[in-house]
């Protein structure tokens, strides 16, 4: 009897690929994913300044093992305004500060936010366009999510570096975490833990320091040309969804970092059947699919297995002004045998 082998390829139809790395580091997406960091809320009365550890790990095709490492310094201040950065990832074994690629300066008291390029000394400066989060606002991932296939424990608390944590671990299947660490003082996530069959990263904040910081950390500095950054027109929102857009060129598209590959159904399978399904869903704002539906149907349990599998993808979350943003997207799921 003739073996059966299952293809099932996906493709985010929205998204745009990731652009080549430089620099001499690897080229290939599988080598260099996309590590987002930590989100700083713009509170007032909750000054600190801190380092971010991330750490990742993959395992490759062939066996081996890719071990990259950044750091990212941050801060805020009493009055809400906040400092981000993000550094280039580097080989673990890389022993100097590693290259610092973009930051970003949230000013709520002027009004203004601004992102630096430290490559071309240029300061992108644009209005804000929506009021800060409430302080005792907490992220929905410290909670629950509304994916059904996404089971959510309640860790408790932890102290770390004299912060309590409140803590939360999401699972997909006996192999696929997600573990969250919650500052409610200081309204940001502390540590955050992901580990799949391939890939395990770690993002921590550290050297929490919870004095006033230098308040040159906040201001545009010497040598850069401050530009007018701000959009032309408003974004594209979905209509009934308020707070969803449309990947354009002011919200950037999600990249997808984790897939799981759709199931054959025995109907179809006995069917021989083989085609694309197209899924539509929502890719929140901390990179989860929510309302996710058949847009094209394949039939003969195919749709379900399709919506099962995409339930499980997780994203690097859309992007406005600096901040993460909920999209709605499409993607494409193919069924073929062989």
């Amino acid at each position: 009897m003739a073996s059966v082998c299952l293809l099932a390829a996906f493709t985010v139809l929205t998204c745009q690929g990731q652009q080549p790395a430089t620099g001499g580091l690897p080229k290939n997406d599988l080598v260099v994913p996309n590590v987002g960091g930590v989100f700083i809320a713009p509170v007032t009365n909750a000054s600190f300044s801190g380092t971010v550890e991330i750490f990742s790990e993959q395992k490759l095709p062939g066996g081996s093992v890719n071990l990259l490492k950044t750091i990212n310094y941050i801060a805020r201040d009493s009055q809400g305004r906040t400092y981000n950065e993000n550094r280039r990832l580097v080989a673990t074994d890389f022993e100097d500060v590693p290259p610092l690629q973009t930051f970003h300066i949230w000013d709520p008291v002027k009004g203004l936010e601004t992102h630096l390029n430290p490559y071309t000394f240029v300061a992108r400066q644009m209005a804000l366009m929506s009021a800060p989060p409430r302080r005792d606002t907490v992220p929905v991932s410290s909670t629950a999510t509304t994916t059904p296939s996404v089971k959510s424990e309640d860790l408790g608390t932890q102290t770390f570096e004299n912060l309590v944590l409140k803590g939360v671990r999401q699972s997909q299947g006996a192999e696929t975490t997600d573990e969250f660490w919650y500052s409610p003082d200081l309204s940001i996530y502390i540590i955050r833990k992901h580990e799949d069959p391939k890939w395990k990263l770690s993002v921590t904040v550290t050297q929490i320091d919870r004095r006033e910081p230098d308040a040159s950390r906040f201001v545009v500095p010497n040598g850069y040309r401050v530009v007018d950054g701000s959009p032309q027109t408003q974004t594209t929102q979905i209509p009934g969804q308020p707070g969803v857009h449309i990947p354009d060129g002011k919200v950037s598209a999600p990249q997808l970092i984790h897939s799981v590959e759709p199931q054959y159904s025995d109907a179809a399978r006995q069917a021989k059947l083989s085609g694309i399904c197209l899924i539509g869903l929502i890719v929140d704002a901390n990179g989860l699919p929510q309302d996710v539906h058949v847009v094209r149907s394949l039939g003969h349990g195919l749709d379900e297995k399709a919506v099962e599998a995409v339930n499980q993808y997780r994203f690097k979350p859309a992007m406005y002004q600096g901040h993460p943003v909920a999209v709605q997207v499409s993607v494409q799921v193919s069924f073929k045998l062989f």
